[in-house]
């Protein structure tokens, strides 16, 4: 999605930060996860949710980030 590697993404339900530490991979205190795990984590659940409903960049919810990146405009 062009989110580059250090960059900060901010968890929507209160001020937690991850830091963007590879493909695929944020940091979460001290743990590397993907974003998946650290949106679980942060819920307390134990299944899967899509993160990109959790987290925004640069203020943009995630969804939005992807839905531009990916989504075509036929």
């Amino acid at each position: 999605m062009g989110i580059p590697v250090g960059a900060l993404l901010r968890y929507t339900r209160n001020n937690t930060t991850v830091t963007v530490s590879g493909p695929k991979k944020v940091k979460l205190g001290d743990e590397e996860m993907p974003l998946t795990a650290a949106t679980r984590q942060l819920l307390q659940i134990d299944y899967n949710p899509s993160p990109r409903l959790y987290w925004t960049y640069n203020g943009r919810l995630l969804l939005d980030v992807y839905k531009e990146t990916y989504e075509s405009t036929d």
